[in-house]
């Protein structure tokens, strides 16, 4: 799925503390807290524990890094890439027990996607000497070929998806708002459409690949249904009696579309989370903690097999509802960091990936 960035520049540092505990909404759980440091986090029990997965070697750690994107081989869950606000891409082979860095050009990783029916093809977008780039391996990281640059310093490559139906379809997002996309695998590359706001995240439909979501920051969501011929604003379309106001009018941080229903979407805004049922033509409030509004929903993430398995995090908490919203079970994190990214090990659905950066 999907990856998730909504600034455009970060300044990040040191390291933080997490303490994962379950306190409940309407419902509620236990579970052993631990403290823990670092900027990557694996749970082993879809999100009741937590533990820090951020060692090299016995000398060396990912600890201080502070992650951007990342993506999780859908053949093997066991082989995940990070990409990080200043110190390269890092790739684990064994499900995070062990970090590896990979010889890379760029330094800040934005976008990171992998080839679902060829794991060696590896796609990464940056910035390297203040120029936006997208790179390409078909070694799995081992070398890294130039497929795209912006023609000058002012934008980055914000966001990068690419079609599991047709893994040669990629689309990209910049922070100016152009989306553009190539049919070849980046052997060349065509405008789609010119959006008001930085671009903060890319997801496919389930079903229909011509049916493509882009989230704008500070702004609304946009469409496509016929692969970007024509894109419509979602933010447009009334969200019923029941709420006030649209979509645009919400200032999205995240969106994500659900992986088992077609023509659905969830919305993570400034003030809520909100559910697009067939491609946005009918919209529903789902019903967070109310404390939880106070705080924009920077990220989202779906069961892959199970679409009542809802897992989202704001501010300093993460949390997971199994019943399509209804309850939610709640997991501290003492830190003053954030999860920017958050993934289900496809193969395994009890192993959920989380990235978090310095805000």
């Amino acid at each position: 799925m999907v990856n998730r960035i909504f600034t455009i520049a970060f300044c990040f540092s040191l390291i933080f503390v997490f303490s994962a505990c379950s306190l409940g909404g309407s419902t509620s759980s236990t579970s052993t807290a631990t403290k823990q440091t670092g900027s990557f986090l694996k749970s082993f029990d879809g999100g009741k524990n937590w533990e820090n997965k951020v060692k090299i070697d016995d000398k060396t750690n990912i600890g201080l890094t502070n992650a951007l994107s990342m993506a999780v081989d859908l053949k093997d869950g066991n082989i995940v890439y990070l990409g990080t606000e200043k110190d390269g891409l890092f790739v684990t082979r064994n499900g995070a027990e062990n970090w590896e860095k990979l010889v890379f050009p760029l330094t800040k990783i934005y976008g990171l996607a992998i080839d679902k029916n060829d794991n060696q093809i590896i796609y990464a977008s940056g910035v390297l000497d203040k120029r936006a780039k997208i790179f390409k391996s078909i070694n799995g990281g081992k070398d890294w070929t130039e497929i795209y640059t912006e023609p000058a310093n002012s934008s980055v490559i914000s966001s990068l998806e690419i079609s599991q139906k047709n893994p040669d379809v990629l689309y990209c997002g910049t922070s100016e708002g152009m989306i553009f996309k190539t049919i070849d695998g980046g052997q060349s590359w065509k405008n789609i459409f010119k959006a008001g706001g930085p671009i903060i995240a890319i997801d496919f439909d389930a079903v229909k690949d011509d049916a493509v979501y882009f989230g704008v920051s500070g702004g609304s969501v946009f469409m496509t249904l016929d692969g970007g011929v024509k894109v419509e604003d979602l933010g447009k379309i009334d969200l019923g009696k029941a709420l006030s106001g649209n979509i645009s009018n919400l200032n999205a941080y995240s969106i994500e579309a659900d992986p088992n229903n077609s023509g659905v979407l969830y919305v993570g805004t400034s003030s809520g989370m909100f559910k697009g049922i067939d491609f946005g033509k009918k919209w529903e409030e789902i019903n967070i903690l109310e404390s939880s509004k106070k705080f924009p929903i920077r990220v989202i993430a779906i069961n892959p097999k199970n679409s009542n398995d809802i897992v989202y995090s704001n501010s300093q908490v993460i949390y997971r509802s199994i019943d399509g919203g209804v309850t939610w079970f709640t997991f501290q994190l003492n830190t003053d960091k954030v999860v920017e990214v958050l993934k289900y090990n496809p193969l395994d659905i009890d192993i959920i990936f989380a990235g978090l950066r310095k805000i």
